[in-house]
């Protein structure tokens, strides 16, 4: 009985141990509804096997409750079972697995996550993920104003240098901006106004 003792003690301060979400819990019951091990805080006068019924904290009473109502603790769990379970307080997400060996060990493992504790997390990426998405808007904007304006440029000196050869002024010079394409046409231009000025 002692080794026995000594063992739930080990197996409450492992799941002690354990980070379950930010409020999460575990807790181990058999089939009779008996609390064997928690991830809450225990003090000197917690009793280590008590009713889950009887026990100080909401969440493993009313989960309890709903597994014996359910039937579930009767229940042969081949397979972990998920199940969303809702409270009074929250929305739960519960992991069910069976546990049993050759020894008569048939305990159920459960572990309790309450629905806020991930819902603040994918909130907080939807607000990090509209934030940066407005971010990028506003730089595709930006950077497409820019490339416009770096094309459109040389487009009205050409336009403009055109107009004034057409009303005689042939000594027109459009300068080269880097733009291959629009540096060609440029220079094609130049090369025009060389010979029309030449001529006239």
């Amino acid at each position: 009985v002692l080794t026995n003792g000594r063992s739930l003690e080990d197996i409450n301060g492992f799941l002690n141990q354990l980070k379950i979400g930010k409020t999460g819990l575990a807790f181990i019951l058999d089939r009779n509804g008996l609390l064997i091990a928690d991830s809450l805080p225990k003090s000197k006068s917690d009793h280590l096997i008590i009713p889950a019924l009887e026990n100080k904290n909401f969440y493993v009473r009313e989960i309890t409750q709903f597994l014996q109502e359910k039937n579930f603790l009767n229940d042969n769990i081949q397979k972990r079972k998920e199940l969303r379970f809702k409270t009074s307080q929250s929305n739960l997400l519960l992991e069910i697995n069976n546990f049993k060996n050759n020894q008569g060990i048939d305990w159920f493992l459960i572990v309790v996550i309450p629905e806020s504790d991930f819902m603040n997390f994918i909130r907080e990426n939807v607000i990090i993920t509209i934030t940066l998405s407005f971010v990028a808007l506003l730089f595709a904007i930006a950077s497409g104003l820019i490339t416009s304006k770096l094309i459109i440029q040389p487009i009205i000196k050409l336009k403009i240098a055109s107009k004034k050869i057409a009303e005689g002024e042939f000594n027109q010079k459009v300068p080269l901006q880097g733009i291959e394409e629009l540096d060609v046409l440029a220079e094609s231009f130049n090369y025009m106004s060389e010979i029309l000025d030449a001529f006239f």
